[in-house]
């Protein structure tokens, strides 16, 4: 029993000391924010059919943190949506519907601590 014991808080140790650096000073000088690298971002396929093509979303040089990625249609609407990263900075799998035809504004955003913070941006033309 001490023994599992042991080995649990060794492992919970372990991972605090991992996650850690993800989570410090943040950019704009708060504190317990997440430090932001260089971040990017690219849509694939770009440019894309309207009406129903999946466009992936890719990019690395983030915190280890969720992101949040506003997709602006060329019709004024924006469709928001929270997206996973991996320990390496790169985000997760994500993707969108392209709908009406013309220039989607795509923009990521990340926490520095108090607010939400754009870190990444990119165009996608829809024909």
């Amino acid at each position: 029993m001490k023994r599992s014991v042991s080995l649990v808080l060794l492992v919970l140790a372990a991972l605090a000391i991992a996650i850690t650096p993800a989570f410090g000073k943040g950019p704009k000088g708060g504190t317990g924010g997440a430090v932001i690298t260089s971040a990017s971002v690219i849509a694939s396929p770009n440019p894309a059919a309207a009406d129903g093509t999946r466009v992936y979303l890719k990019g690395c040089g983030y915190a280890f943190a969720p992101v949040v990625v506003r997709v602006r249609h060329s019709a004024g609407y924006t469709e928001e949506f929270w997206v996973g990263m991996w320990s390496t900075g790169c985000m997760s799998n994500a993707y969108f519907v392209t709908r009406e035809a013309g220039t989607y504004s795509i923009t990521v955003h990340q926490s520095n601590g108090s607010t939400l913070e754009q870190v990444a941006s990119t165009t996608l033309d829809v024909v």
